[in-house]
C-alpha cells in the first residue's frame, strides 16, 4: 500500500510524493520505532497508537492499520464528542517498547474536538504536546536495553513552538533520576540550538542553527559513536544536511543506566516539550551513509 500526498517543499512549490506503507524495510530494525502516522516495517502489522477521551474514558482505540488515515476513519466512525489523546504509543520495532502517558492530563493530543482538527504536519498524523498548563509526556521504565556507552542513531521530525522557557526536552535516556542523555532544543538565543547532553548539561554536544529553524517543520538525525561525550565525533543532520562540527561541552565517559525512556520532558519536569512530533526512532548503532539516505528519503516524504 502507498499514499500519494501533495505538499509544499521548502521552496514553497507543491509536489506529489509517493510514500510506501513500509518505507524503512531496507534498514536494520531499530531498538524502538514510534511513528503514529505510518507503518514503517512490513514485519509490524499492529496498532500504531491508542486513544482515550479527554475525560479518560475509553475511546476508538486501539486503531490497527498502516497509516494514520485509519485513526481518522476510526474517529469519524465513532462520532467522538471529546478531544482525543494518545495514552499509548506502540513500538514498531518488534521489541514491544511501547510508551505510555503517566496520566490522562499528560497524554499528547491527537484530535482537537473544539476545532475539529486532527493534529498533523503536512499530511502526516502528529502528536501535539501543548503546554502550559500541563507537560505532555510518554515514558517507559528502561532505556531501551541500553547501558554503558552505546553507539546511537536518533531520528525524529517535528516542530518546536517558540519558547518561553529554556531547553524543551524531546527525548531522555538513562537514569530515572538524572538521564545521561537528554535531547533538547532551544529557541531563546539569537540562534536556535539542538543539544544532546547529560542531565546537568555539563557533558555532551550542541549545534547552533539559524534563528527560527526549530519553529518550522524539519527532520533531525543525530549519530553518536561509542566514544563518550566526545562531541567532535557526533553528527547532526537537519533535513539530511550536516549541521557541521558541534560545540563540545566537557568530555567524559557515558555510563548509561537502563532505567528510563521519556518523550516530552525530563524526570521531575520543568523542561516540557511544546510542539508537534511526527515520530522518533532509535538505533543502537551509527547508520552508514546508504542507510542514512534511505532514512532521509522517508523523512523528506512525510
Amino acid at each position: 500500500m502507498s499514499l500519494i500526498q501533495r505538499a509544499p517543499d521548502a521552496d514553497g512549490i507543491w509536489r506529489e510524493k509517493v510514500v510506501g506503507s513500509q518505507p524503512l524495510d531496507g534498514l536494520p530494525m531499530p531498538l524502538a520505532a514510534w511513528w503514529p502516522g505510518w507503518q514503517l516495517f512490513s514485519a509490524y502489522r499492529s496498532a500504531l497508537l491508542r486513544c482515550i477521551n479527554q475525560d479518560a474514558s475509553p475511546s476508538v482505540s486501539p486503531i490497527p492499520g498502516v497509516t494514520g488515515q485509519a485513526l481518522v476513519a476510526g474517529i469519524i466512525a465513532a462520532g467522538v464528542t471529546q478531544t482525543q489523546l494518545c495514552d499509548l504509543l506502540y513500538d514498531q520495532s518488534g521489541n514491544a517498547r511501547h510508551l505510555a502517558a503517566p496520566s490522562t492530563a499528560e497524554a499528547p493530543r491527537v484530535f482537537d474536538f473544539a476545532t475539529q482538527t486532527l493534529e498533523h504536519e503536512n499530511l502526516s498524523l502528529a502528536l501535539d504536546f501543548p503546554t502550559p498548563p500541563t507537560a505532555r509526556t510518554l515514558t517507559r521504565a528502561d532505556a531501551l536495553g541500553l547501558t554503558g556507552d552505546p553507539a546511537l542513531t536518533i531520528a525524529w521530525k517535528g516542530r518546536f513552538t517558540p519558547q518561553v522557557a529554556l531547553g524543551p526536552n524531546v527525548l531522555a535516556l538513562g537514569s530515572a533520576a538524572a538521564p545521561e542523555l537528554c535531547l533538547f532544543g532551544n529557541t531563546l538565543g539569537p540562534d536556535d540550538l539542538i543539544g544532546i547532553t547529560s542531565f546537568d548539561g555539563v557533558n555532551g554536544a550542541s549545534w547552533y542553527l539559524p534563528a527560527n529553524t526549530l519553529s518550522a517543520l524539519h527532520s533531525y538525525v543525530i549519530t553518536k559513536p561509542a566514544t563518550g561525550y566526545t562531541g567532535a565525533t557526533w553528527n547532526l543532520y537537519v533535513d539530511g544536511v550536516s549541521a557541521g562540527v558541534p560545540t563540545q561541552l566537557a568530555a567524559a565517559a557515558v555510563v548509561l543506566a537502563n532505567e528510563l525512556t521519556q518523550l516530552g520532558d525530563v524526570p521531575g519536569g520543568g523542561y516540557a516539550y511544546d510542539g508537534t512530533l511526527e515520530g522518533l526512532l532509535v538505533w543502537g548503532s551509527v547508520l552508514d551513509a546508504t542507510q542514512l539516505a534511505t532514512l532521509q528519503t522517508f523523512l523528506d516524504s512525510v
